[in-house]
């Protein structure tokens, strides 16, 4: 899973999961920081500028997303030895746990 991707979802579960004025009243609060957004807030504290952090983040990803999968491809396939192939628990049915 590329990191825009990971990124969108991740925007996806944060953006269920908190309300819109607390999204609002973050992103207010590092504009009035001079931030663009609250990214890049969160990535200030860091030795290194925001765009040198994500692409760190993106390559620390290429890295590891080959055994990411082999690992979610693992556990697909003891779920499979446990509940059987098309009794899956809810949650483990998803696009990325089909991929396997």
């Amino acid at each position: 899973m590329p990191i825009p991707r990971a990124l969108s979802i991740c925007r996806t579960v944060i953006d269920d999961a908190y309300p819109d004025w607390l999204l609002h009243f973050v992103s207010s609060g590092a504009r009035d920081y001079t931030f663009a957004d609250a990214s890049q807030l969160w990535t200030s504290g860091y030795d290194m500028p925001s765009k040198a952090f994500m692409d760190s983040i993106e390559e620390l990803w290429e890295q590891i997303s080959p055994l990411f999968k082999q690992l979610h491809c693992h556990v697909r396939a003891k779920l499979s030895q446990t509940y059987g192939k098309k009794a899956v628990p809810v949650g483990m049915d998803s696009v990325s746990w089909r991929s396997c």
